[in-house]
């Protein structure tokens, strides 16, 4: 029987005091870049057969400006989120990336410094805004969804990083797509001792 591997994603401990703020940012400058398989058969019907193969993401993130972006400085303005893991690629779109393990995401500031790494993973073609909560399609075309959790890195290592990604984009059967709208929204967690 087939088992799928384990990954730790870090939790909150629930005995201690955190604090946290929120980060908001967006882009319009990323691109996916796969790298997929033959297409092989997934049930009887054509538009489900299937492609495996591996993902890269890259992304330039850019200050969403307050009342979300509350603390901008700490991930400045061009930094670039990357992610290399592994793609599920149905014929019509559909597609499920999970990055391979912590540290499979990395945030990097315009000087080269790691700020954040962890572990994300994004749906193609799923989207959360349909009935009741807005009109959009529940298998939107050019749509990306996702989460991430991370640590910091160095002297943001006390920090952890949790936050939805939305962005439209695809992953195409052969060619680096471009994404050039998106967002990151979520929190940013500290222990309320330090």
């Amino acid at each position: 029987m087939f088992h799928y591997p384990r990954t730790t994603i870090p939790t909150l401990p629930g005995s201690d005091n955190f604090c946290l703020w929120q980060i908001h940012k967006d882009f319009s400058k990323g691109s996916l870049s796969p790298t997929l398989g033959n297409l092989y058969a997934c049930g009887k019907d054509k538009p489900f057969e299937t492609q495996h193969g591996s993902l890269s993401i890259s992304i330039e993130l850019i200050s969403a400006g307050p009342p979300c972006d509350q603390d901008p400085q700490l991930i400045p303005n061009g930094s670039v989120l990357t992610a290399k893991g592994v793609v599920i690629r149905r014929k019509d779109g559909l597609a499920d990336f999970t990055s391979n393990g912590p540290g499979s995401f990395i945030i990097t500031a315009p000087n080269k410094v790691q700020l954040f790494s962890g572990f994300i993973e994004l749906m193609v073609r799923v989207g959360t805004h349909h009935f009741p909560f807005g009109d959009e399609a529940c298998n939107p075309e050019n749509h990306i969804e996702g989460w991430l959790v991370g640590l910091g890195k160095g002297e943001l290592s006390s920090i952890c990083l949790r936050a939805l990604l939305a962005a439209n984009g695809t992953v195409a059967q052969k060619d680096t797509t471009p994404i050039t709208k998106g967002t990151l929204n979520g929190v940013l967690l500290k222990p309320s001792s330090e």
